[in-house]
């Protein structure tokens, strides 16, 4: 069996990005425009790594590594859109099991990319952590299973551009270091939607009516849900790969996100959802055993 502590920064994440969930729906509740949340959240990360950066690892970069880190900015804006919009419009449980299908949409790209013929057990991991998934929220919010709604949609492009993040992510990392991938990403993304909100408006008064708990959403978005946790997934994506970093960290996101909304949100958690939970860290345990 591999060691398992090349699984614990994949397995922290989950736990990270479900906090992150959390604030998102806090953050979502406000008046602020998206792009302005989206510029404050880059801005931190940007503060919180800032003194970590070296900038000659980006100045020897090939064109080709270039043009792959400008992508995955790309992906960061898309992904950090998609889920301030998504949760407008769709229930956060639903976003979360949304989200989840990640794995299948990493695994399929990157064996067509890469083309690599995926084990048995993998297969049957990543289909049994979905059906834990769907098991999670039909426990809970069955009738927005029936038909798809804009943010649920708009969750789904959440979710493909996650996979290419992380594809991508696996060839910078060959010559970046995850700290220096986060803070190149994070620099294209703030660059383009301060570029965008300057053209279009700017209104930073708002921030005046943030209250206490909307503050810490955002502090905790920024410096951990965002500056560690992405670090935390450019490295594991190095270590273990695009597939199972992404069946570990998203998998576990929807239990992690229904057990913090139930202590933070008050949200009920239901047997089904605990009997999903349980078919999801199986599939975990599948997957990363030998």
């Amino acid at each position: 069996m591999q060691r398992f502590s090349a699984f614990l920064p994949a397995a922290l994440v989950s736990i990270l990005f479900a906090g992150s969930n959390i604030a998102a729906r806090v953050i979502s509740d406000t008046t602020l425009s998206t792009s302005l949340i989206i510029m404050i959240r880059m801005g931190l990360v940007l503060l919180c790594l800032g003194a970590f950066i070296r900038w000659k690892p980006f100045r020897n970069l090939a064109s080709h590594h270039t043009v792959s880190l400008v992508l995955a900015g790309i992906c960061n804006l898309a992904i950090n859109l998609g889920v301030f919009y998504a949760l407008k419009y769709t229930s956060l449980t639903n976003f979360a099991m949304i989200s989840a299908t990640n794995p299948v949409l990493t695994t399929l790209l990157s064996a067509l990319i890469y083309r690599t013929k995926l084990k048995p057990k993998y297969i049957f991991a990543v289909m049994l952590s979905l059906i834990g998934v769907a098991v999670v929220v039909l426990g809970k919010n069955s009738a927005n299973l029936v038909a798809l709604n804009i943010g649920d949609l708009i969750a789904v492009t959440v979710a493909i551009s996650w996979a290419v993040y992380a594809i991508v992510v696996r060839h910078i990392s060959k010559v970046l270091h995850a700290k220096h991938v986060n803070f190149g990403t994070a620099l294209i993304a703030f660059g383009l939607i301060f570029s965008f909100s300057l053209f279009n408006g700017l209104d930073i008064t708002l921030l005046s009516q943030l209250n206490f708990t909307a503050i810490c959403a955002f502090g905790y978005l920024g410096a951990i849900g965002t500056a560690l946790a992405y670090t935390l997934f450019a490295f594991s994506v190095k270590e273990i790969g695009p597939s199972l970093t992404a069946l570990i960290a998203f998998s576990m996101t929807p239990l992690y996100t229904a057990l913090l909304a139930y202590l933070f949100l008050g949200e009920i958690v239901t047997v089904w959802q605990l009997v999903g939970g349980v078919l999801i860290v199986i599939s975990v345990g599948l997957a990363v055993s030998d």
